[in-house]
This record gives structure tokens, C-alpha cells and sequence, in this order.
């Protein structure tokens, strides 16, 4: 719903706003990523059952986000693409 709030702001504000909306998801992120390099090793790291849980959140409300609001959604994109294909390899 808030997507779609969003979606219908003002086209200089959506990006603002975006960065608002995903601020706490952005370091939930960074979070994962510093407790996955000093975990040393991946597979460890992703046995964590929570771990699993909140980076599919994540990635769940990321892909919502740009379904509701579209291009807006770049930067927030382009800021967790290289470290989301590091998880996934």
C-alpha cells in the first residue's frame, strides 16, 4: 500500500521517499553483509534459520517496491544488486 502511495507522489519526491520507506531494511541489509564476512564462511553463515528469513523479507519488499512504484526504485536497487549476487552464488 505504501508503494503505491508512493507511486503516486510527485516524480522529484518518489526517490526521496523510497530511501525513507527501505532506510531500515537498507541496514537490516548491511547488517547481514558484515555478520557474512566476519562469519568467514557463507555456508555457516546461511544455516541461520533467521538470517534465511529476514534477507527474504528483504528481497520481497525490494521487489514489491519496484512493482508498485517503478523507476523511482533504481538507486535502491543498484545499492543492494553486486551484494545480492554474492548471496545467491
Amino acid at each position: 500500500a505504501i508503494g503505491h502511495m508512493i507511486s503516486a507522489a510527485n516524480a522529484e519526491n518518489k526517490e526521496r521517499l523510497v530511501a525513507l520507506l527501505m532506510g531500515l531494511f537498507n541496514e537490516k541489509w548491511a547488517s547481514i553483509l558484515r555478520g557474512l564476512s566476519s562469519a568467514g564462511s557463507l555456508e555457516l553463515f546461511v544455516q541461520n534459520q533467521q538470517v534465511l528469513r529476514d534477507i527474504s523479507l528483504i528481497l520481497r519488499v525490494n521487489e514489491r517496491m519496484v512493482s508498485a512504484v517503478g523507476a523511482a526504485c533504481h538507486s535502491q536497487l543498484a545499492g543492494i544488486y553486486f551484494d545480492m549476487l554474492k548471496i545467491y552464488k
